[in-house]
């Protein structure tokens, strides 16, 4: 899926897709849903991910992740 598809899908611009991919812009809780909901999971699946991609990324860089 690509970012416009996810756009159209869940209601948003594929400018505001493409800012939380870039980490430029941090989606409300009722977005999240929506996200996950457009991308077939749960919220709860969606925020895991995030989580294990954050820590695979710390560990690969040596240093915490912080925005």
């Amino acid at each position: 899926m690509n970012q416009e598809d996810l756009a159209a899908a869940c209601g948003a611009d594929r400018t505001y897709i493409s800012l939380i991919e870039r980490g430029k812009m941090e989606p409300s809780l009722t977005k999240i849903f929506d996200l996950s909901k457009a991308l077939g999971i749960t919220g709860s699946q969606f925020v895991r991910m995030i989580e294990l991609e954050e820590m695979r990324l710390k560990e690969l860089s040596g240093e915490d992740i912080e925005k």
